[in-house]
C-alpha cells in the first residue's frame, strides 16, 4: 500500500516532463523548433508584410483579352482560348482576400513590357487590373502554342515568386493587320468583278434553248439565283483566304458558312430547274401562236358553221393562254434586272436582295474584326432560307423567263 503514492508522484513527475510549457493564460505554447516546421508547410498563412518565409497558396487567376481566339488562328484549348497580341489590352482578375499593389505581368518566367503602368484596381474593382502589352518577346511571335501567364508581387523585380497561379493563353503576331486584310479581300472580290465582267454569262440568265425564233430575247438579263450565288462564294471564298494568310489557320469553315452557300446553290438550281419549265410553256405558246394561221380559213364565208364553231373556240382558248404565257424579258439594267419580275418591282426579290446583303456585311464585318467566320444563329439561317423560299416562290408565279 506504500507503493501507490509513490507510483501517483512518478507519474506526474513523467508527465510534466513531456508537456507543452504554457502563458500566463494556461494556453500551451509551441517550441521555435516545432513553430518552424509548420511554417515550412505548404499554405501556411503568414503576415502580408512579411516576405520572408514560406509562399502563400497561390491566388486564382482569370483573363480577358481584347483580342479574339479567331487572331490565334488553330489554338485550340479544353476551355475558352485566351489570346494575346502586341498592343493587346488584358483585364486581370486575382482572386482570394487581401488587396494587392499592382502586380508585375509575367509570360513564361518573364516580365511582359507594358505601354503604361496598369490601371489602379479602383478603377476596374477590386483585385482587377488592366494592362496594356507594349511588346511580346519575338520567340513568342507567330506562335498559337500553349504559354503560361501568372502575377508576381510589385516588389519582385523578376517572376521567380509569382502569387497566383499559371494560366496557358496562346500568343500570336498576326501576319496582316486590319488594314491589310481589308484589302486582301477588297482584292479578292474585285477579282470576282473582272471574272464577271469577262465572262457576264455567269450571272445572267441563261440563253433558251432551243431557240424558237432568230434572236428573239437580245440580251439577257441578270439572273437573281445566280448573283446571290456568286455573292457567297466570293465573301466565303474571300474570308477564308483573308483568315488564312493573316493566321495560318486553314479550318476556318463553320458549318453556318457552308449551309449559307448550300442555300444559295440549292436556289440557284431550284431558279435553273423552274427556268427550263418556262422554256418549255413559252415553246408550246409559240406553237399554238402559229396555229391560228391555220384555223383562219375555217373562219371565212365557205366554211363550214361547225368547223367555224371550233375554229373560233380554239382561237379564243390560244389567246388566252398567251396572256399567261412566259415571255422573254431582255437586260435593262443590273438592279432593275434582279428587282424586277417582269414590269413591275417584286417585293419577294426586294427582300431576298436586302437580306442577302445584311448578312454577307456581317459575315465580312465578323471575318476581318476577329478573324473568323460567323456563327450565324438558328433564327438568322432560317430567316436565310425564308427570303430563298419566298424568291423562289414569286419565281414559279411570274411569267418572266
Amino acid at each position: 500500500m506504500r507503493l501507490a503514492p509513490l507510483a501517483v508522484v512518478g507519474f506526474l513527475a513523467v508527465r510534466a516532463a513531456f508537456a507543452l510549457p504554457q502563458d500566463n493564460a494556461g494556453t500551451p505554447v509551441k517550441p521555435a523548433e516545432s513553430a518552424k516546421d509548420d511554417a515550412a508547410k505548404p499554405g501556411t498563412k503568414k503576415d502580408p508584410a512579411n516576405n520572408e518565409g514560406a509562399a502563400p497558396t497561390p491566388r486564382k487567376l482569370d483573363l480577358e483579352s481584347n483580342r479574339n481566339a479567331g487572331w490565334c488562328g488553330s489554338a485550340k484549348g479544353p476551355g475558352k482560348v485566351v489570346c494575346l497580341g502586341p498592343g493587346d489590352t488584358l483585364i486581370v482578375t486575382v482572386g482570394g482576400e487581401g488587396g494587392l499593389v499592382l502586380p508585375h505581368l509575367c509570360l513564361d518566367g518573364k516580365i511582359v513590357p507594358l505601354k503604361n503602368n496598369p490601371k489602379e484596381s479602383s478603377a476596374l474593382g477590386g483585385n482587377r487590373f488592366g494592362y496594356e502589352i507594349s511588346s511580346l518577346p519575338k520567340n513568342l511571335l507567330g506562335t498559337v502554342e500553349g504559354h503560361q501567364v501568372s502575377l508576381t508581387a510589385a516588389a519582385t523585380a523578376n517572376c521567380s515568386t509569382p502569387i497566383t497561379q499559371l494560366v496557358d493563353v496562346a500568343v500570336t503576331q498576326p501576319r496582316l493587320e486590319k488594314t491589310t486584310a481589308l484589302l486582301l479581300f477588297l482584292g479578292l472580290s474585285l477579282l470576282v468583278l473582272v471574272l464577271v465582267r469577262i465572262f457576264p454569262g455567269l450571272l445572267k440568265e441563261p440563253d433558251p434553248k432551243p431557240d424558237p425564233n432568230p434572236n428573239p430575247v437580245g440580251a439577257r438579263p441578270w439572273s437573281l439565283g445566280r448573283t446571290q450565288l456568286a455573292w457567297w462564294t466570293a465573301i466565303v471564298f474571300s474570308g477564308w483566304i483573308v483568315i488564312l494568310v493573316s493566321t495560318g489557320n486553314y479550318e476556318s469553315f463553320t458549318p453556318e458558312a457552308l449551309i449559307l452557300l448550300g442555300v444559295s446553290v440549292a436556289t440557284t438550281a431550284t431558279a435553273g430547274v423552274m427556268q427550263k419549265g418556262k422554256e418549255q410553256e413559252k415553246a408550246k405558246a409559240d406553237e399554238a401562236k402559229n396555229e391560228v394561221a391555220a384555223l383562219r380559213p375555217n373562219l371565212t364565208a365557205g366554211a363550214a358553221p361547225a368547223d367555224a364553231m371550233a375554229a373560233g373556240q380554239r382561237m379564243q382558248q390560244i389567246a388566252g393562254e398567251q396572256k399567261v404565257a412566259p415571255v422573254y424579258q431582255t437586260n435593262v439594267g443590273f438592279f432593275s434586272d434582279l428587282l424586277k419580275d417582269g414590269d413591275a418591282p417584286s417585293l419577294a426579290r426586294l427582300q431576298a436582295v436586302l437580306w442577302t446583303v445584311a448578312l454577307g456585311a456581317i459575315f465580312v464585318w465578323q471575318v476581318l474584326s476577329n478573324m473568323e467566320m460567323p456563327a450565324f444563329s438558328k433564327e438568322l439561317l432560317f430567316l436565310a432560307g425564308i427570303s430563298s423560299g419566298s424568291f423562289l416562290f414569286g419565281k414559279f408565279n411570274e411569267r418572266r423567263i
